[in-house]
Parts: structure tokens; C-alpha cells; sequence
């Protein structure tokens, strides 16, 4: 038996609340890689006031059937900040793998009619017809 649905809570809104009672506390931790020796982590307030922040930009594009396309690497903690505003926002996003040719990428933007791209300096470069989508850098 589902609780009342009074009672469900979606991840934006645990989200919030988690960080108001941990807001120092890491949210995201990303060990040090190949290209670089140090570690990556943003706090549970950090992450939750950037995604705010993204959320705000993608209010005018977004609404609940619209789809909102993310090009970041998963070593970088801008993708967390992406994924949790657009889910802020109201929308569904599609993430794309950075290693996929221009062309799949394409197809794929296409293919789920995506109202904006979220990405960052190194994923500007790889979209060819900038035209086609709205953009916003993270």
C-alpha cells in the first residue's frame, strides 16, 4: 500500500529539507582522478544554492513535460548541480555521455526534443548547431 500522497515527498523537496538540517555536511564528493590529483566536493548548502541558482535560469523553458539535455562529465560536481535543478525545475533530463560523437549527441537532443542544454566550457565546443536548442552554461 503507497502512503497518502500528502505524505510523498519528491527528491527536490528531501533534498531542501536535508540540507537545511546537514548544511555543512558533504553532499557530493568526487575522488581525485587522472587529470587531476586534488578532490572535488561540494556541501549539501553549496549544492543546494547552485541548483537553485540553475533552476532559476531554466524556468522559462521548463514545465513537466519537457526534457532538459546535460553534456558534464561525471568526474565534475556541476553535474549534480544539473541534474538536481532541472528536477527543481519540474522537468526530466537526459544525460549524455561526453564520449559519444557529435553527431549521436545530436541525434540524441533531437530525438528527445530537449528544450535546453546544460553543460560546461568544454561541452560548448562540442555542440555544431548551436542554433537548434537553448543553451545555459553550468
Amino acid at each position: 500500500m503507497f502512503p497518502p500522497s500528502s505524505s510523498i515527498q519528491l527528491l527536490p523537496e528531501l533534498f531542501t529539507k536535508i540540507a537545511r538540517l546537514h548544511p555543512h555536511a558533504i553532499a557530493v564528493e568526487i575522488p581525485p582522478g587522472r587529470s587531476r590529483t586534488d578532490r572535488l566536493s561540494l556541501s549539501y548548502a553549496e549544492l543546494d544554492a547552485l541548483s537553485d541558482h540553475v533552476a532559476r535560469q531554466l524556468a522559462p523553458s521548463l514545465s513537466r513535460d519537457r526534457v532538459v539535455a546535460i553534456l558534464i562529465l561525471r568526474e565534475d560536481p556541476a553535474l549534480f548541480v544539473a541534474q538536481l535543478a532541472v528536477l527543481k525545475g519540474g522537468a526530466a533530463y537526459a544525460c549524455l555521455d561526453p564520449t559519444f560523437p557529435d553527431e549521436r549527441i545530436l541525434e540524441i537532443l533531437n530525438d528527445a526534443e530537449a528544450v535546453a542544454l546544460l553543460t560546461n566550457a568544454s561541452g560548448m565546443g562540442r555542440i555544431q548547431d548551436k542554433n537548434q536548442i537553448g543553451r545555459a552554461h553550468v
